[in-house]
């Protein structure tokens, strides 16, 4: 069995564990950074459907997730975008917003 760890539930031996194998998990990984930005969107997923699959299309190197959230009082959608261009994903928030500007809650960055 490869790529399994275990650590131990005490906080103290969990980081020292930790140190100890930090190096050996995340060898090989990118450093890139990734940018994500999530849009709360006042309206069924369904609406803005068309509109997502355009964003899609022009964008192929950008993760999307669109998450509908049917009880919530302040939003009914949420939708996410990932990249390695924080750039990319001012411009993506930007053309939403220009699609749909009456339609975008609210945009939080991470």
């Amino acid at each position: 069995m490869g790529n399994v760890y275990v650590f131990p539930g005490i906080p103290h031996l969990l980081r020292k564990g930790f140190e100890n194998v930090a190096e050996d998990i995340f060898k090989g990984l990118s450093s890139r950074r990734f940018f994500t930005k999530k849009l709360y969107v006042n309206c069924r997923e369904t609406e803005i459907a068309a509109t997502l699959n355009s964003l899609v299309s022009e964008h192929r190197g950008v993760t999307f997730g669109s998450y509908p959230d049917l009880f919530n009082a302040y939003y009914k959608t949420k939708i996410t975008l990932e990249t390695t261009s924080e750039e990319l994903a001012e411009q993506i928030v930007r053309e939403a917003r220009h699609v749909h500007i009456n339609l975008m809650a609210y945009v939080v960055a991470e």
